[in-house]
């Protein structure tokens, strides 16, 4: 676990030497860049302290649009506590991230980001996961498949960035946000070097984000169809989702 200090020094690395890295795209809430001809966004590296809330409402809005959670029907009481905990377990690291509409301020995407050991007692963990809710435990008991199955098919990987939530609005996709957002600030060369990162790690849950990845250098492992969704007593949920609409584990090599 990272101390507050290393972490600060981090992201000032990071924001310093930005612009050479990343090109055309803002790294602090005072740069303004156009992606598509009238869009203009900044965006802010997250922090406990001031984004939290932010973040979980964001995460929520997520859901309403999310596939797999539109279809097994997972209320926002239901999905707090799984947010909860990912949102404390991303803040715990400086890689997540929010992007936002410079002229009205709105958010408008945003990126939950955070590590992952081979060893897990190594993973932050400061807001223990506790799902009562079936519908959310069946869901997050496939993600967890698919993370499971990531360690066994990559014997040689032992630590990793893992997009947890990406997301940007309906009102501003298709202006490549969702593929600039995607490896913003994460420089593999000092990834792999000073920080000893193997890769990064993707579970989708949508066509659209299967696509984004794919084009964007990430390799498809594995998939899961909707069968893998099950009642408490093991009997197979009848859930309408679209074939192209599998979770999926995407994974980038940088080493």
């Amino acid at each position: 676990i990272q101390s507050a200090r290393s972490i600060s020094s981090h992201l000032g690395a990071i924001n310093s030497d930005i612009r050479q890295k990343l090109g055309d795209y803002a790294s602090q809430t005072r740069d303004t860049l156009s992606v598509k001809t009238g869009m203009y966004t900044s965006t802010t590296w997250c922090n406990e302290d001031d984004h939290r809330e932010e973040l979980l409402q964001l995460s929520e809005q997520f859901l309403l649009h999310e596939p797999q959670s539109v279809a097994l029907n997972m209320g926002p009481s239901e999905t707090r506590p799984l947010l909860e905990h990912l949102v404390a377990k991303c803040l715990h690291t400086p890689y997540s991230l929010i992007v936002y509409d410079k002229e009205t301020g709105k958010p408008l995407g945003f990126r939950l980001t955070s590590v992952a050991h081979r060893d897990s007692s190594l993973d932050a963990d400061p807001v223990p996961l506790k799902i009562e809710s079936t519908r959310v435990k069946t869901f997050w008991n496939a993600i967890e498949k698919l993370q499971r199955n990531f360690w066994r098919m990559h014997p040689d990987v032992n630590k990793v960035l893992r997009h947890e939530i990406a997301y940007v609005a309906p009102c501003y996709q298709r202006a490549g946000i969702a593929s600039k957002m995607l490896d913003f600030g994460l420089d593999q060369k000092t990834l792999e070097k000073e920080h000893k990162f193997d890769g990064i790690v993707v579970e989708s849950t949508s066509e659209t984000s299967h696509s984004i990845l794919a084009r964007n250098g990430y390799t498809c492992n594995m998939r899961l169809d909707q069968t893998v969704y099950r009642d408490k007593n093991g009997q197979k949920l009848h859930v309408k989702l679209s074939s192209h609409d599998d979770l999926r584990l995407f994974f980038k090599c940088i080493r």
